[in-house]
């Protein structure tokens, strides 16, 4: 299996009864913004008539402004200035990123139309839209931000301090989630996009894929995806009745919400004629590297001839945990990344990897369009070192890092600020780039979702290494050595690479375990 001795440690996985308890009293976003104390006029200062219609930049960051806070309401600003609410015309809007939005705004600038639009005047309507859903403040919260995404970066933002602290700086899912989230597809119809593993979605029986006829009564074809997503995180909504259609059958599944916390880290053995480990990390939470760890030891007696660690679909969290997981395979006191501020004047920082390494079998790593932030650091990593092969498709490319501030001499709101660029151990840096997987899969590509493709405005590097010079790996010598037939294509193959004594021992021999950084 390829084990190396070390000490279990860790604790394990889930959540005790106490702090479950305390997380179900947590309130949500939108309730943490109405203690906040924003002031309308901190809105007014950045979004108005004057500024918007300063240079282009401006104008799409006022646009940008107004449709973020009408994403609340399911509604959007129409192409003369006006506002459409969520009927039929606008549902193929659900799925536009912000760069294509803002698209046909920028034509509308420069082609000198956009005097007709008067963002004091949206302003007045969208803040009369208020209600004790929908604080007066969390739409003001929106529409700052927007307007940061493009006047500053998508990464700067603003935050109540109070919901930072107690909920988004754990990572951890909420004991609301159901496992469940929804897209528009090409023709309007509201589709399942992802199902979490073990979760009420998931026991209640939906799948990828399924076409939503009906939830809770309400058609799919009147609701915005805002207001299926708002009905799942509705609390106080504990059963959810689906009709779905599936392979031409229509099915009725109903779907209990549980109020668990599920863990982000999912484990399990795929036997066949040598088995292989399968391990995903949805998203790097707290004790997530001790809760792999554990797996890993999970499966010493099971025999595993390589290990898939999946990581599509996670859009990174705490960077420690990044950290401490890349030492169970490459050992510690390893460069796994370093901070490069904008501010020249300011030093490099180098991060190193903080656990032992408990496992040096064959491995692969999966990565999609949607692995982003510490997910790249740690895919980079494992790339760099040549501890492992990379499979899937490039990644997002969000390799930026911010730090806190206080916003307009508030104490109570967190002014996210981007401050520099994350490194991999070479240099090289994921930010707009990405990491180009050793092996690519046109199965992994989910979506064109990309740091390029979502915004307007996203940070590019200058005077950085932007790319990494691929292992030419021997695949043509590889045959399929293990039967399985499993219902995902992308580990499906992960494992016949596996499977390829050849390939895993020319990775093997490229493996750097030196004390110093790759070049």
């Amino acid at each position: 299996m390829g084990f190396v001795l070390a000490g279990v440690g860790g604790i394990s996985a889930g959540l005790q009864a106490a702090q479950t308890q305390s997380k179900l009293e947590i309130s949500k976003v939108e309730e943490y913004w109405a203690k906040s104390g924003l002031d309308e006029s901190e809105l007014r200062k950045l979004v108005n008539d004057k500024t918007c219609h300063l240079s282009e930049k401006y104008f799409l960051a006022c646009v940008n402004s107004v449709n973020n806070a009408l994403a609340l309401t399911s509604e959007r600003l129409g192409l003369t200035g006006e506002i459409w609410p969520a009927y039929a015309e606008t549902t193929s809007l659900d799925n536009f990123k912000e760069k294509e939005t803002l698209q046909p705004f920028s034509k509308i600038y420069k082609e000198h139309i956009n005097t007709s639009f008067s963002f004091d005047k949206l302003w007045d309507l969208i803040l009369k839209k208020a209600d004790d859903k929908i604080p007066a403040r969390y739409l003001l919260a929106q529409g700052i931000n927007g307007y940061l995404s493009v006047s500053k970066d998508p990464h700067t933002y603003i935050l109540p301090m109070a919901y930072f602290d107690q909920v988004s700086s754990t990572s951890e899912r909420s004991p609301f989630f159901v496992g469940l989230s929804f897209e528009k597809d090409n023709y309007g119809q509201l589709r399942i996009k992802k199902v979490v593993r073990n979760s009420d979605a998931a026991q209640g029986g939906l799948e990828v894929g399924d076409v939503v006829s009906s939830l809770n009564g309400q058609k799919a074809d009147s609701l915005s995806l805002a207001d299926a997503s708002q009905m799942l995180r509705d609390r106080n909504i504990r059963i959810f009745n689906f009709i779905v259609k599936r392979d031409g059958a229509t099915l009725v599944k109903n779907v209990q919400r549980s109020y668990r916390v599920l863990s982000q880290v999912y484990s399990e053995v795929v036997t066949g004629t040598r088995n292989f480990g399968v391990i995903t990390v949805s998203k790097f939470s707290t004790n997530t590297c001790n809760e792999v760890r554990d797996a890993i030891f999970g499966m010493a007696d099971k025999n595993i001839s390589g290990l898939v660690l999946d990581l599509r679909d996670n859009p990174g969290g705490r960077l420690s945990e990044a950290a401490c997981l890349t030492g169970l395979f490459i050992g510690q006191d390893k460069t796994i990344y370093s901070v490069q501020y904008f501010d020249l004047s300011k030093s490099n920082e180098v991060v190193l990897t903080s656990a032992e390494r408990i496992y040096s079998g064959a491995l692969a790593v999966l990565v999609n369009t949607n692995s982003a932030s510490a997910a790249e650091l740690f895919a980079g990593a494992i790339q760099e070192y040549r501890r492992g092969i990379v499979i899937g498709a490039k990644t997002f490319g969000k390799g930026t890092f911010q730090e806190i501030e206080s916003w307009e001499k508030s104490e109570k709101i967190g002014y996210f600020r981007t401050k520099g660029f994350y490194l991999l151990p070479s240099g090289r840096s994921t930010q707009f780039y990405g990491v180009t997987p050793d092996i690519e899969l046109p199965e992994a590509v989910t979506s064109d979702a990309s740091e390029e493709n979502n915004y307007i405005n996203p940070i590019k590097p200058v005077n950085l290494v932007s790319s990494h010079k691929n292992l030419v790996l021997p695949l043509q010598t590889c045959t399929k050595q293990n039967s399985l037939s499993l219902t995902d294509a992308v580990i499906s193959k992960a494992i016949d690479n596996l499977s390829c004594t050849e390939l895993m021992s020319f990775v093997a021999l490229q493996y750097n375990s030196n004390e110093t950084a790759p070049e």
